[in-house]
């Protein structure tokens, strides 16, 4: 079985509803912060189910994602908690009836080519012939209901067909724990039939065929969020500066409501419901762009330039002595417990005792970054600059 799949399970959001993005995808691949730390979270996660230990006992100390050290906070840890809590319930003392799979890999290659995943937790009670699959959600942007959700159910399909020769399961529980959603349950349940999920691998074959026709459709939607194509797909564009375009609304006479004349309500609401989708394309064009200008694309009339330095304590320790000379106390130039900025510092000292920060600072950019070419900062190189 291979690492990737175009067509698996974490990806079934998008590509089950825009079958023509897993060919514009291909090849290209996506990660943000968020991801980066929901993956953390996944790898803390099952640390602490094997291992036996609370999550709390790891604050402090390094995950790592590829080769990226993701520290583990305090709030990560709470929120593994209640998935670790959640499952541990679940699965009461250890006993013999009870199989629990943590992170359990599954291919239904045999159902269609490509079709694979892995299931976070899967327990499985023997004797009562009943299976639970959860999936820990760590995002804190949008709740998932898991009723008749296709991508949950591809997990529990996954792991009903690899067990179901070892053990005979005619209920299923799929479990979403989402403990950062506000306002809103974080654990969400719903139970169906096994003989429900067959009848659904009907519609997943049905799913991913669609992706393989030559034709097969770009339909953009909140979906796009998560493509890796977003950047560089004509059916989200084409959307976006439709929306841009029809961003004042159309006038329509003898049309008076709360907001005034001239609006329709309805119109405006379908705006609303499409601004996270036109934001998430923005965020992914600059960070396209921005990583193409990198690698030395020449985009016309854009550069790359150094961020603006910004300026910190070269020694803060050594800072605390010097502007306690200058007859400071704690309150005045401490948040604590580390000192205010050399900005805020700076306006409270006098005109003629400004000069003395200029030993204990120092101004550093914190990377680069995409500016217009008539930017005065000059252009950094770039690696295509030094073939």
């Amino acid at each position: 079985m291979t690492t990737h799949s175009k067509i698996g399970a974490s990806g079934m959001y998008r590509w089950s509803r825009c079958p023509g993005s897993v060919r514009l995808a291909e090849g290209r691949s996506t990660s943000s912060k968020y991801a980066v730390e929901g993956t953390a979270a996944h790898q803390l996660a099952e640390a602490c189910l094997t291992s036996g230990h609370q999550a709390a006992s790891y604050i402090g100390k390094d995950v790592l994602v590829g080769a990226e050290p993701i520290p583990v906070t305090e709030e990560m840890a709470e929120a593994v908690q209640v998935y670790l809590d959640t499952v541990r319930s679940d699965a009461g003392d250890p006993h013999a009836d009870v199989i629990r799979l943590v992170e359990h890999k599954f291919d239904l290659s045999a159902v269609h080519p490509g079709l694979f995943g892995t299931a976070d937790v899967v327990l499985i009670y023997r004797h009562a012939k009943f299976m639970r699959v959860y999936d820990y959600k760590h995002g804190a942007g949008v709740s998932v209901d898991p009723e008749n959700n296709p991508q949950l159910m591809y997990y529990a399909l996954g792991a009903l067909l690899t067990v179901a020769d070892d053990y005979p399961i005619t209920e299923i529980e799929i479990v979403i724990v989402q403990p950062r959603i506000e306002n809103a349950e974080p654990v969400k349940r719903w139970r169906l039939k096994a003989v429900d999920l067959l009848d659904f691998a009907t519609d997943l074959v049905g799913y991913a065929k669609a992706t393989e026709a030559p034709d097969a459709p770009l339909n953009p939607g909140e979906w796009c969020k998560f493509c890796p194509a977003a950047a560089v797909c004509p059916a989200l564009e084409a959307k976006a500066l439709q929306m841009f375009e029809a961003v004042g609304g159309e006038t329509l006479p003898g049309v008076t409501t709360a907001t005034g004349p001239g609006f329709d309500p309805g119109k405006l609401a379908d705006k609303l419901s499409w601004i996270p989708v036109l934001e998430a394309w923005c965020k992914s064009v600059r960070e396209f762009a921005y990583a193409e200008a990198a690698r030395g694309t020449k985009l016309p009339g854009w550069k790359l330039v150094a961020k603006r330095a910004t300026r910190d304590w070269r020694d803060e320790g050594q800072a605390y002595v010097e502007l306690r000379k200058l007859g400071m106390d704690d309150e005045s130039i401490k948040v604590a417990p580390k000192l205010k900025s050399p900005a805020q510092i700076e306006k409270l000292l006098p005109p003629d005792s400004k000069d003395a920060l200029e030993p204990l600072v120092v101004k550093e950019s914190s990377g680069n970054t995409l500016a217009p070419e008539d930017d005065k900062r000059p252009a950094v190189s770039t690696v295509a600059d030094f073939f």
